[in-house]
């Protein structure tokens, strides 16, 4: 496993005094802020954002066993927020208060890292819990001198074009914030850990088999022998009955504290709640459209990728052990050997040397060369795939639990290209303006993982083979688009109907799985549907959704993935359509700009500036469909 707790005891630099790329101007806060917004058109990699002397005086390096380490630091800027006399001694504060969060987020995350890589590691564990305990404290601390920068008499005063994006970030996150929930978000956070470790302990017992976890499991489900995929489906939905009760406690849990974090807030709702709170581009309205445009056009390719497959094989009907077989006559798509990982890295570092710009795999290499990441198998790894930042550096981390399947390839791509984004914003001072909404994040990962295929003679020299692997790949992208609309409108039925029962809630999603075509059970016309195994399959594909059971992606999760498959979708067709290096390369610089503006700009500004403007309109959705159909049907031959 990478040391992410030592990498993160080593990310304050020292002092760069004198010459070379590292010094810190002498500017004031204003300046940094607009001269970061003035380089957003500058296609590289600035040096990092350097912290001010407040915060290199206070702390040596970024790992506190309590509250206590850190207090002294907030409970200074509490004094000086108390006493602010001057517009400058406001953004002077506004900028050491800044460097702190970064110090206090950089700490946590590395926790998290560390625990994620081994979920049961109980040391890891508590070092995390205690940590996120930490973080909450200083949730409190913060947000008790951010409303008296918001109350102060100067706060009218910070010029929009370099606070603009603060000052509204700020207000909103204040106008909700209530101190009472900060011990709900405390829990929500166990529960999430809690999810975790009960998930990453899950063995399954294949016949023939070894006893080995869900991620090799699923290699399984892609083998060419049928009576190996059903041993394994059924043996995998059999392991998933046994956890259901916990996990499913585990969620009734965290929705009462969502309730209670909603009415504390003077809501009826959660989502309601989380959608006055949150400054999101869109309404639950505007949601529902999104699943209405999704059941017209998405789910009628979903049925007929489906029905391809099934002709393929032959078969009468297609099980749902069946959908993730490879096509008659061929193996299984394999991006690598678990057991050689370096090979595996190797391989990425010459897909990323392929594109047109060198960016990629520039920040890749600096990310290998620090061991800023985990990728491959490993028991007690957290399942699934993320990407961490480190504020301080301006470093990211990206991690990947997988079983070398082509899904492996995909997924460490979209990781890492998230690590890449966060480089490209490294430079902006403020949090507010370096954090860019869930949209735009993942709109980059899809849309670089879409690119990467361009790119994939490394891992696949063989056309053929080359072929089959992207058109998996593109089938999974529809998929996912279909999955985001099914996840987006559970949670929304989950938050609008507070103090509903586990029995309710699975009747529900039952009726989202029909209308979404992930099922053929309607459970109206099929009394006996609970003790149906393939319904019980049907309710595990939500229940082990691990991003439902953490709050930072309640109702926010399944919705940017759907506009940014759509997003990733378009900019990979003006990628795709670019033929000369020139013109790629000039595409790839779009994108990259867009990525360079942070959190300073709207998602729409940064849509327009890598050039797919925002259109989620049922017009526009029908015609990605259209033309991702086309494309799959020359891959099928």
């Amino acid at each position: 496993p990478v040391p992410a707790g030592a990498a993160a005891r080593v990310i304050l630099p020292p002092a760069h005094e004198g010459t070379g790329p590292f010094i810190r101007p002498a500017m004031t806060p204003r300046d940094r802020i607009l001269s970061a917004k003035a380089r957003a058109d500058q296609v590289r990699i600035e040096p990092p954002y350097i912290l001010g002397e407040f915060a290199r005086s206070r702390f040596e390096e970024i790992a506190f066993e309590s509250w206590d380490d850190l207090k002294p630091a907030y409970d200074e800027l509490l004094a000086r927020a108390e006493a602010v006399g001057s517009l400058a001694e406001l953004e002077a504060l506004i900028a050491d208060l800044n460097d702190v969060i970064f110090i206090t987020q950089d700490a946590s995350t590395a926790a998290e890292v560390v625990f994620y890589q081994n979920t049961q590691d109980d040391d890891a564990k508590t070092a995390h819990l205690n940590m996120e305990a930490i973080d909450k404290d200083a949730l409190k601390a913060r947000k008790a001198i951010e409303k008296l920068v918001l109350a102060s008499v100067y706060f009218a005063e910070l010029p929009n074009d370099a606070y603009g994006t603060y000052k509204t970030k700020l207000a909103a996150e204040l106008r909700y914030y209530r101190e009472a929930n900060v011990e709900r978000e405390k829990r929500m956070d166990e529960l999430s850990a809690e999810f975790s470790a009960a998930f990453g302990a899950i063995r399954v017992t294949i016949p023939g088999h070894d006893e080995m976890d869900i991620a090799q499991a699923g290699k399984l489900l892609k083998s060419t022998d049928r009576k190996t995929r059903e041993d394994t489906w059924r043996a995998i939905q059999e392991v998933h009955k046994g956890h259901r009760a916990k996990i499913d406690a585990i969620y009734d849990e965290m929705l009462k504290l969502a309730e209670g974090i909603a009415t504390e807030a003077g809501f009826d709702n959660y989502r309601d709640y989380i959608f006055a709170s949150k400054l999101y581009n869109y309404s639950p309205t505007d949601l529902e459209a999104f699943h209405v445009a999704v059941e017209q056009h998405v789910v009628p390719l979903c049925r007929a990728i489906d029905e391809a497959k099934r002709k393929n094989l032959g078969l009468e009907k297609l099980e749902p052990w069946d959908k993730s077989a490879p096509p008659k006559g061929k193996e299984p798509i394999q991006a690598y050997d678990k057991a050689d990982i370096d090979g595996f890295m190797d391989k990425v570092a010459t897909l990323l040397g392929g594109f047109e710009h060198p960016i990629f795999a520039d920040v890749f290499q600096d990310m290998v060369d620090l061991e800023l990441y985990d990728v491959g198998h490993r028991d007690g790894k957290r399942p699934g795939g993320f990407a961490a930042q480190f504020w301080v550096s301006g470093s990211g981390f990206f991690f990947s639990n997988d079983n070398g399947m082509g899904v492996a390839l995909w997924k460490v791509v979209h990781e890492l290209s998230h690590a890449i984004h966060r480089y490209l914003a490294r430079h902006i001072p403020l949090y507010s303006g370096r954090v860019a909404p869930g949209e735009v994040n993942d709109t980059v990962a899809f849309a670089l993982q879409a690119m990467s295929m361009e790119h994939w003679e490394s891992f696949y020299p063989d056309e053929a083979i080359r072929n089959q692997a992207k058109l998996e790949h593109l089938e999974w992208m529809v998929k996912i688009i279909r999955w985001s609309a099914v996840v987006d409108a559970y949670e929304h039925w989950n938050y609008s109907h507070p103090g509903h029962s586990v029995e309710e809630r699975d009747e529900a999603y039952m009726r989202i799985a029909l209308r979404f075509g992930l099922t053929d059970i309607d459970i109206d016309q099929t009394p006996d549907w609970r003790s149906d195994i393939k319904a019980q399959a049907t309710l595990s594909g939500i229940k082990h959704q691990a991003h439902t059971y953490s709050k930072g992606y309640h109702l926010r999760y399944a919705t940017t993935y759907g506009f940014s498959m759509f997003q990733a979708l378009r900019l990979y067709s003006a990628y795709q359509a670019a033929k000369s290096p020139e013109a790629r390369r000039e595409v790839l610089e779009n994108f990259l700009r867009g990525q360079k503006q942070g959190g300073l700009v709207t998602p729409n500004e940064v849509f327009a500036t890598m050039g797919a403007p925002f259109n989620m309109a049922g017009a526009g959705i029908a015609a990605d469909m259209a033309a991702i159909a086309e494309e799959m049907e020359a891959l099928r031959g």
